[in-house]
C-alpha cells in the first residue's frame, strides 16, 4: 500500500477515513515503515483547516 486516505478535524471522516494524526502516530509506533512527515506541523494543519472551514479538531472541543 502506498497511500492512506485520512481526515483532518473530521473533514472527510464521513467516507470512513481515519484521523490523520492518529494514523501517523500508529504508523510511527510500528517502526517498520518509513514516512516523511514533519509531525511538528500536524497541529498547524489542524489549525489551518479550522481557520478555513470552521471545523475544529474533535479533541479541542
Amino acid at each position: 500500500m502506498r497511500q492512506i486516505e485520512c481526515a483532518i478535524n473530521g473533514l472527510g471522516a464521513r467516507k470512513g477515513n481515519a484521523d490523520f494524526s492518529q494514523v501517523v502516530i500508529e504508523v510511527l509506533k510500528q517502526g517498520n515503515y518509513q514516512i516523511d512527515i514533519d509531525t511538528s506541523l500536524i497541529n498547524r494543519v489542524s489549525d489551518l483547516v479550522n481557520e478555513i472551514t470552521g471545523i475544529k479538531n474533535k479533541e479541542e472541543t
